[in-house]
Formats: C-alpha cells, sequence, structure tokens
C-alpha cells in the first residue's frame, strides 16, 4: 500500500509541474506577443538560463546582440536563482525565467520571438519526459559537452552555439551592480584592504585540499592581512579575528561587490573567479585538468590574456591535487611586490 501511495504521489507532482510549466510558458509567449503588439518593436530571445559563470562570461555577447538589434525588445531567458545577472543590463529590456529545461524547450518549438538565440549546447534535458534541449546550430558544428573546450572561450563557445560573431578575447564581461548592493555591503563595515578566497566549485575534482586552504590562510593573515571567504558554503576554519566567513550571506551581486573591494582573489575553476574578472580584482586561478580537457582557457579580458590574474595550472592531474607550495610560491610573490610597491609609494610621497 505504501508503495502504491508513493507511486501515485509521485505520478502528482510528474504531472503538476508538467502542467504548471505549460501554463508559464503560454503566459510567456502571450506576453511577449503584447510587447511587440503594443512596443511596435522587435522581440529577440536569448537563452542562456545557467550557469553563474556561463552567464557571467556571456555577457559580451549581450551587447553583441543589442548592437545587431538596437531597436529591439530584448529578451533574457534565466532561471531564477540567476536573474540578478541580467536584470540591470542595459543591453537587456526583459527578463523571462525558466522553471525548468521543459519550459525552453517549448519556447524554442513555438518560439514567440521575431529571432532566438540559443546559446546552451544540445546538454540540457528534463529527465520527467526524457526530452533534451536541442541546439541543432551548434550540432551542425560538432559542438558538444565533450569538446565544447577546444573551441576556445567561454564566450567564443556560447557566440558559436548561437550563431553570433566571436567577442574580443582582450574585453572583460562586464557587472552592472546597482546602489542598494553597494549600500549593503557598505553595512558589512569590511577592512580597508583584505584577500577574498572562494574554495568551492560544483564539481569536486576542481577544488583543492581543505588544509591547503586552511594552511593559505594563515599564511595570506600573516603575510598581507584580513581574509574573507564567500560562495554557497565555506570550509576554511580559522579562530583569527580577521578571518570572515560570508559564505551563503550574500546574493551573487553582492558576493561580486565584496570582490570588487578585495585586494586580490584567490579561487577554484568557478562562478566567483568570473565575478573577479569582471569587476575587475587580480586573481589567482586554482585550476587543472578536467576530465580529457588538459589546456583550456575559459576567460575573456584581463583573466584570459593574463594581464590581471595569475593561473595555477595542474596540467596532469586536477585542481585537488595541487600541492600547497605549488599555490603559496606565486601568492608570496605578488605579497612581496606589493610590499616593495607601497613602501616605494610611501617614499615618493
Amino acid at each position: 500500500m505504501e508503495k502504491f501511495i508513493a507511486l501515485w504521489q509521485h505520478r502528482y507532482r510528474k504531472y503538476s509541474e508538467i502542467l504548471r510549466t505549460y501554463v508559464q510558458f503560454w503566459k510567456a509567449y502571450v506576453w511577449v506577443k503584447w510587447v511587440k503588439i503594443t512596443s511596435g518593436k522587435p522581440t529577440i530571445g536569448v537563452l542562456m538560463a545557467e550557469h553563474l559563470g556561463d552567464i557571467v562570461a556571456c555577457e559580451p555577447l549581450a551587447r553583441t546582440i543589442r548592437e545587431r538589434h538596437p531597436d529591439a525588445q530584448i529578451f533574457w531567458i534565466v532561471k531564477k536563482s540567476f536573474r540578478e545577472l541580467v536584470e540591470y543590463n542595459p543591453a537587456i529590456t526583459q527578463r523571462i525565467e525558466e522553471p525548468n529545461v521543459l519550459f525552453s524547450c517549448l519556447l524554442l518549438e513555438k518560439n514567440p520571438f521575431d529571432q532566438l538565440y540559443n546559446l546552451h549546447l544540445s546538454n540540457r534535458v528534463y529527465f520527467p519526459l526524457n526530452r533534451r534541449l536541442v541546439n541543432t546550430h551548434a550540432d551542425q558544428q560538432d559542438l558538444t559537452i565533450h569538446n565544447y573546450l577546444h573551441f576556445g572561450r567561454l564566450a567564443e563557445v556560447f557566440a558559436a552555439a548561437g550563431g553570433l560573431p566571436l567577442p574580443d578575447r582582450t574585453e572583460a564581461p562586464r557587472l552592472y551592480i546597482p546602489d542598494t548592493v553597494r549600500t549593503k555591503i557598505d553595512s558589512l563595515k569590511l577592512p580597508a584592504r583584505f584577500a577574498v578566497f572562494h574554495t568551492f566549485s560544483n564539481q569536486p575534482v576542481k577544488d583543492w585540499q581543505p588544509q591547503h586552504w586552511n594552511q593559505l590562510t594563515a599564511r595570506v593573515l600573516e603575510d598581507f592581512g584580513p581574509v574573507v571567504e564567500v560562495g554557497l558554503k565555506g570550509q576554511i576554519q580559522s579562530s583569527s579575528p580577521e578571518f570572515r566567513d560570508l559564505c551563503g550571506q550574500l546574493s551573487i551581486l553582492e558576493t561580486a561587490e565584496v570582490i570588487r573591494r578585495a585586494s586580490f582573489f584567490v579561487g577554484v575553476d568557478s562562478g566567483p573567479a568570473h565575478l573577479a574578472n569582471a569587476v575587475g580584482t587580480y586573481g589567482f586561478l586554482l585550476i587543472g585538468q578536467l576530465g580529457h580537457f588538459e589546456d583550456f582557457n575559459l576567460y575573456t579580458g584581463g583573466y584570459g590574456e593574463g594581464t590581471n590574474a595569475r593561473v595555477i595550472w595542474k596540467r596532469k592531474g586536477p585542481a585537488s591535487s595541487l600541492s600547497f607550495e605549488e599555490v603559496w610560491q606565486p601568492i608570496q610573490e605578488y605579497l612581496a611586490g606589493r610590499r616593495m610597491t607601497e613602501l616605494f609609494t610611501k617614499r615618493i610621497v
């Protein structure tokens, strides 16, 4: 009897979600058509619903699309959890929240827009119906999740998937941070200078060992000053009054503003590293072999060109296998250079 009840509860949840998705889709469909009628302008859709780093990396493409369609109503389709990344972008007119992959499958199938740029590869699946979000343009180029890093930087990959011109590699993405976020971070009363660490990604193979993060924190506290950890969850253990754990306490843009105010950033290959690139904070990126990809570059701008970041590579192994010394040595050299610059500046003044 319990199995019977559980089965029907599962079916109820499944078909209820599907029904809600269809209702949400038709509401969005009518809204797009209504905007076109009332504004008298063409409607352009941009589908890049996730993830944090991908959406940040795609920001230059929003400007490209705006240049292509200067008078259009541009709709960005995005998951609710990442909406703030496009909320304040002046190139984007409207935002549509994607509740699940089925919603985007329906958008591609029925397409209420005059033109829809799908920036995703054909790897997202709505599992209750085993329905795949297909990008035929990417498929025609044999651009897949298995080889995408061979196509260039993330922004270049998504441009190729969407049929857009390749962005300028030397230009970093931009973030648009409102005054409300700056005021919130002002209230935290962060120190005048501090280092910011991000220690967790969405793939354990990218993460560094917890004991190494603890050791690095102790060394930076001793050689430089305060350390702030950001992200969804933290792993640094420190009793120092100059260490501050803000994990799980900030929105995405609030995290970006904390990173923007930092003297430098140290982090694994994850969304906050893209935030650091976008806000222009000097960074140390811990990157290693990712599956069969041994040599790749995800970033445009200063992080991609090496002018505003130092990539600490583990080319024949995952980032998790980096030793403490492999990470500490370049950071130690950087801190020594900062001290010399600060001393020289004081003498001149």
